[in-house]
């Protein structure tokens, strides 16, 4: 299957409502500072606590058996992270170019590490592509956290014998023939028993190379 191909996803939510997750954790935030978080019974401060149970989750993913699950829940929140970020770099397309931003365009990685845009509609022009290629490159941190989420599926494409089962090869090469990060974004997302994680689990399955023997499953 094309990556450019049309895919029904018609259940996710639009890309303004990523933007209102940021102000409830603003405000959430906000409400924290405010309050000093203090913990009633030691009288530690909250960012202490917070610390230490970083710490504990890192010794915690040490633990043979457990990458795989940490490796999960880290790609998930740099995933939360790109789609936070381009939540609001939409819709400040959307005041800059409204032309553009309703072309329903997408983005992934190139070899390079650098967002690639695609356009399987061909609505946009050649100045129009090399512009939105500029603009969403430099926009605050969204590359890196693709970045970091790309490497991050890759590796669990390799580890995680019980999702992929060792079928698929996952490379930066071919990422960008595999993943399409706006064909989930720019559409509604989170049906029921439905996740955003799902939705990438598909692509790899459905784009991804496989290879000419599946891995031996060493987590059994």
């Amino acid at each position: 299957m094309n990556i450019n191909s049309a895919v029904n996803l018609n259940h996710l939510y639009p890309p303004n409502a990523i933007t209102k997750e940021k102000d409830v954790s603003a405000t959430h935030t906000k409400t924290i500072d405010q309050h000093k978080a203090i913990d009633n019974h030691k009288g530690i401060p909250e960012n202490y606590l917070t610390d230490k149970s970083s710490e504990l989750v890192t010794m915690a993913c040490n633990v043979d058996g457990l990458e795989v699950a940490c490796l999960t829940i880290d790609a998930a929140l740099e995933l939360l992270s790109v789609r936070r970020q381009y939540g609001e770099f939409y819709e400040r397309l959307k005041d800059l170019r409204p032309d553009i931003a309703s072309t329903g365009f997408g983005f992934t990685l190139d070899e390079n590490a650098k967002i690639k845009i695609l356009d399987s509609t061909e609505k946009l022009s050649e100045a129009d592509k090399s512009w939105l290629t500029e603009e969403i490159n430099t926009f605050k941190d969204i590359r890196q956290h693709v970045r970091k989420h790309s490497e991050m599926l890759i590796q669990l494409v390799e580890t995680d014998i019980h999702k992929f089962g060792g079928k698929y090869n996952l490379n930066a090469q071919n990422f960008q023939k595999t993943i399409n990060y706006g064909e989930i974004l720019n559409e509604k997302w989170g049906g029921r028993w439905v996740s955003i994680d799902d939705f990438i689990t598909k692509q790899v399955i459905d784009n991804a190379k496989k290879r000419p023997t599946a891995l031996l499953d060493t987590y059994a």
